[in-house]
Order: C-alpha cells, then sequence, then structure tokens
C-alpha cells in the first residue's frame, strides 16, 4: 500500500509539473490560472476517491473506524487490535492516574 501510494503520489506530481504543497502557494500567487486549480480539482477528486477505491479492493481497516462523534466501544477497539497492522490512536485526555512522570 505505500508503495503504491508513493507510486501514485510521484506520478500524479510528474504529471501536474508541481509537489501539492507549492502548488498551495501557486494558487495564492496566481488564482486565475485555470491549470492550478485543474491540479486541485485532481487532488481533491483523488483524495475523494480512494477510501471507495481501497474499500472495492479489500480495504477492511477502514470499515473499521467509528465515526467522529463518538467513543469507539471496547468490541470495535478489539476487533481493530485483531486486524494485521492495524493502527490505533487514542486522543483521549489523560485520565488523573495517567498522570505520572
Amino acid at each position: 500500500k505505500l508503495v503504491a501510494g508513493a507510486a501514485l503520489f510521484g506520478i500524479g506530481w510528474g504529471l501536474g509539473g508541481v509537489c501539492p504543497g507549492p502548488h498551495l502557494v501557486c494558487l495564492g500567487a496566481a488564482p486565475f490560472a485555470p491549470g492550478l486549480w485543474l491540479m486541485m480539482l485532481g487532488v481533491a477528486s483523488g483524495i475523494r476517491m480512494a477510501a471507495p477505491i481501497w474499500g472495492a479492493f479489500g480495504g477492511s481497516r477502514l470499515r473499521l473506524r467509528a465515526p467522529p462523534d463518538r467513543v469507539s466501544t471496547v468490541d470495535e477497539i478489539a476487533a481493530a487490535m485483531a486486524c494485521p497492522g492495524a493502527t490505533i490512536i487514542d486522543v483521549r485526555p489523560l485520565a488523573p492516574a495517567e498522570l505520572v512522570d
């Protein structure tokens, strides 16, 4: 997945002719350049299509995410931990018992 993503990033960079970071600076400097907006549309479309395409190829890790407006249950966390290569990020505030040096 990492190699494929890096390859797609490189192809997009090569076809667009500009790195995505400085691309935003170029948009600020030349806001009426149609080519820059076309590339931005391509970037936004790629971001929007990534999850459905990954899901179509069996990317089950995306389905294990909890919606951002609720806390994951113990069962959901256990299911995520059972998934090979899963990354779990705990963004809770620390409890007083966890505030230990």
